[in-house]
Protein backbone atom coordinates (compact mmCIF):
# COMPACT_ATOMS: atom_id res chain seq x y z
CA UNK A 1 0.00 0.00 0.00
CA UNK A 2 1.14 3.69 -1.10
CA UNK A 3 1.02 5.82 1.65
CA UNK A 4 -2.23 8.34 1.29
CA UNK A 5 -2.27 11.75 2.85
CA UNK A 6 -4.86 13.24 5.15
CA UNK A 7 -7.34 15.64 2.95
CA UNK A 8 -7.26 13.55 0.14
CA UNK A 9 -9.34 11.05 -1.96
CA UNK A 10 -6.89 7.96 -3.06
CA UNK A 11 -7.85 5.06 -3.85
CA UNK A 12 -6.38 2.43 -2.41
CA UNK A 13 -5.52 -1.54 -3.97
CA UNK A 14 -5.01 -4.53 -2.30
CA UNK A 15 -3.42 -7.03 -4.19
CA UNK A 16 -4.78 -10.74 -3.30
CA UNK A 17 -1.57 -12.98 -3.20
CA UNK A 18 -2.27 -15.77 -0.84
CA UNK A 19 -3.30 -18.46 -1.54
CA UNK A 20 -2.18 -17.93 -5.19
CA UNK A 21 -4.41 -20.21 -6.68
CA UNK A 22 -7.22 -18.05 -4.53
CA UNK A 23 -10.93 -17.17 -6.80
CA UNK A 24 -12.01 -13.84 -6.12
CA UNK A 25 -15.37 -14.49 -8.03
CA UNK A 26 -16.24 -16.31 -5.20
CA UNK A 27 -16.69 -13.25 -2.96
CA UNK A 28 -20.26 -11.52 -2.65
CA UNK A 29 -19.40 -8.79 -0.37
CA UNK A 30 -16.04 -7.31 0.68
CA UNK A 31 -15.03 -4.66 3.56
CA UNK A 32 -12.06 -3.14 4.64
CA UNK A 33 -11.22 -1.91 7.63
CA UNK A 34 -9.05 0.52 8.93
CA UNK A 35 -8.10 1.31 12.28
CA UNK A 36 -6.17 4.13 13.40
CA UNK A 37 -3.54 2.63 15.85
CA UNK A 38 -2.66 5.32 18.23
CA UNK A 39 -6.46 6.79 18.32
CA UNK A 40 -8.37 3.51 18.12
CA UNK A 41 -10.50 5.35 15.60
CA UNK A 42 -12.03 2.78 13.01
CA UNK A 43 -13.92 2.87 10.10
CA UNK A 44 -14.78 -0.16 7.76
CA UNK A 45 -15.46 0.85 3.82
CA UNK A 46 -17.08 -1.44 1.20
CA UNK A 47 -14.59 -2.63 -1.32
CA UNK A 48 -14.82 -2.82 -5.35
CA UNK A 49 -13.73 -6.16 -6.42
CA UNK A 50 -11.46 -6.44 -9.72
CA UNK A 51 -11.58 -10.81 -10.14
CA UNK A 52 -9.43 -11.23 -13.03
CA UNK A 53 -6.64 -9.18 -11.64
CA UNK A 54 -7.04 -10.19 -7.76
CA UNK A 55 -7.05 -6.92 -6.56
CA UNK A 56 -9.99 -5.19 -4.24
CA UNK A 57 -9.86 -1.30 -3.62
CA UNK A 58 -11.48 1.71 -1.46
CA UNK A 59 -11.93 5.01 -2.53
CA UNK A 60 -11.47 7.43 0.43
CA UNK A 61 -12.87 11.21 0.92
CA UNK A 62 -11.16 13.95 2.32
CA UNK A 63 -13.55 13.39 5.27
CA UNK A 64 -12.62 9.99 5.41
CA UNK A 65 -8.84 10.78 5.82
CA UNK A 66 -9.61 13.54 8.33
CA UNK A 67 -11.14 11.37 10.09
CA UNK A 68 -8.17 9.73 11.27
CA UNK A 69 -4.83 10.83 12.47
CA UNK A 70 -1.33 10.92 11.02
CA UNK A 71 0.51 7.37 11.64
CA UNK A 72 0.27 4.02 11.76
CA UNK A 73 -3.47 2.18 10.39
CA UNK A 74 -4.40 -1.43 11.06
CA UNK A 75 -6.14 -2.72 8.01
CA UNK A 76 -7.87 -6.13 7.46
CA UNK A 77 -10.45 -7.38 5.17
CA UNK A 78 -13.59 -9.64 6.00
CA UNK A 79 -15.44 -11.47 3.06
CA UNK A 80 -18.93 -13.16 2.51
CA UNK A 81 -18.06 -15.38 -0.11
CA UNK A 82 -21.10 -16.59 -2.12
CA UNK A 83 -21.65 -20.16 -0.32
CA UNK A 84 -22.27 -17.76 2.84
CA UNK A 85 -19.05 -18.53 4.64
CA UNK A 86 -17.05 -15.30 5.57
CA UNK A 87 -13.45 -14.97 5.78
CA UNK A 88 -10.16 -12.16 6.79
CA UNK A 89 -7.34 -11.35 5.63
CA UNK A 90 -4.19 -11.36 8.04
CA UNK A 91 -3.73 -7.58 9.49
CA UNK A 92 -1.96 -5.28 8.01
CA UNK A 93 -0.41 -2.20 8.75
CA UNK A 94 0.72 0.71 6.60
CA UNK A 95 0.96 4.69 7.00
CA UNK A 96 -1.04 7.71 6.45
CA UNK A 97 0.92 11.17 6.14
CA UNK A 98 0.37 14.26 7.62
CA UNK A 99 -0.73 17.21 5.83
CA UNK A 100 -0.71 20.80 6.52
CA UNK A 101 -3.55 22.31 5.31
CA UNK A 102 -6.94 20.02 6.62
CA UNK A 103 -9.20 22.34 4.49
CA UNK A 104 -11.77 20.67 2.56
CA UNK A 105 -11.67 21.60 -1.04
CA UNK A 106 -14.36 21.68 -3.32
CA UNK A 107 -17.20 21.59 -1.10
Amino acid sequence: MSNPYRGTTPTIPFHITKPTDFDCAIIREAYITLRNKSSGKQKTFTASIDVENKILSISLTQEDTLYFSEGTLKIQGKFLLRNNKVISSKMIEGTLEEILDETILGG
